[in-house]
């Protein structure tokens, strides 16, 4: 009988206090109802209390609204010639939700280092082609090759006659190089 007499004093009590009237006859016992944070995916509520005889609510717990999403910036990968990179991005870090989502950036050129500068045969000494590498993966681009010397540049010297003063030179000739 005491317990069906407490059951019907708090559904007074209640509809009491939804009307703004409070009939309780007792001190309340008060009990403190947490405040609960809002975050960027849920509402929170403020601090509120209430009855734990007759469940009156003595101070009512007010919504918070949800707040903003705390950006965390993903930072750029540059792409190599040995790898696909990714653009600058962001997400949140408490719910993770992707903010601004990065893109692969397709593979790079190489990074051509000269290894053998080239150099031009002449018709004494053999020349060689560039060679080349990337400074990046290591890959060799280009292999430098011999080059034959080049044929002499004849030039030809006319013969000089002799006179009575001086001898005389035959045809001839030279290189120019």
């Amino acid at each position: 009988m005491k317990k069906i007499f407490s059951i019907i004093l708090m559904v007074v009590c209640s509809l009491f206090v939804m009307i703004g009237v409070s009939s309780c006859k007792h001190e309340h016992t008060v009990i403190i109802d947490e405040a609960i944070a809002a975050t960027c995916t849920t509402t929170g509520l403020t601090e509120g209390q209430h009855c734990s005889e007759c469940n009156e609510i003595i101070i009512s717990q007010e919504i918070i609204e949800k707040t903003d999403h705390i950006v965390v910036i993903d930072e750029s990968v540059a792409a190599t010639c040995m790898a696909t990179g990714l653009s600058e991005g962001s997400h949140c870090a408490i719910c993770n939700e992707v903010l601004q989502e990065q893109y692969v950036i397709e593979i790079g050129e190489h990074v051509v280092t000269v290894i053998t500068e080239a150099i031009a045969p002449t018709c004494s000494t053999e020349g060689q082609t560039v060679a080349e590498s990337c400074s990046v993966c290591g890959e060799i681009l280009s292999v430098s090759e011999i080059i034959p010397p080049t044929e002499h540049n004849v030039i030809i010297d006319a013969a000089v006659e002799s006179t009575c003063l001086s001898s005389g030179l035959t045809e001839g000739s030279h290189c120019s190089i």
